[in-house]
């Protein structure tokens, strides 16, 4: 069975993707000490823009999905510790100079397992609002 793909590019559109995956394993001490302290951590990004054509000043729309998960391994800390975002965000250009944008995102983020050693284990989630003013020069 063979699986093909055809990439085919799309002015208006952008992809993204990321994919990334950590492990620390077993470290020594000066003195030779071995300790089983391993972290594995593995996360993920996925990306996409679209232009919109039809705005009266340039502007698109952008989705993102990220997700991250770290797994302890440690004698005292054995937990999984879980973050997700989703957001939507609208990039405008409103005096149509290069050189200027104007962000509006919202999002969503969910944290579950966040604290362990440092502090109580806890679930977190709610809503981020941000209106970002981009400047290059």
């Amino acid at each position: 069975m063979d699986i093909n793909a055809t990439i085919k590019p799309v002015k208006i559109v952008t992809l993204g993707a990321e994919l990334m995956y950590l492990t620390v394993g077993e470290s020594e001490s000066a003195a030779g000490v071995k300790a089983n302290n391993g972290i594995d951590r593995m996360q993920f990004l996925l990306l996409g823009n679209v232009a919109i054509e039809a705005a009266p000043v340039p502007m698109s729309v952008s989705g993102l999905f990220q997700f991250v998960s770290i797994d302890h391994d440690a004698p005292l800390l054995t937990e999984t510790e879980d973050r997700m975002y989703v957001g939507v965000a609208l990039l405008t250009n409103p005096v149509t100079n290069s050189n200027f944008g104007l962000n509006f995102e919202v999002g969503f983020f969910d944290e579950t397992g966040i604290g362990g050693a440092t502090g109580p284990t806890a679930e977190d989630n709610g809503l981020t609002v941000a209106v970002e003013g981009l400047l290059s020069f």
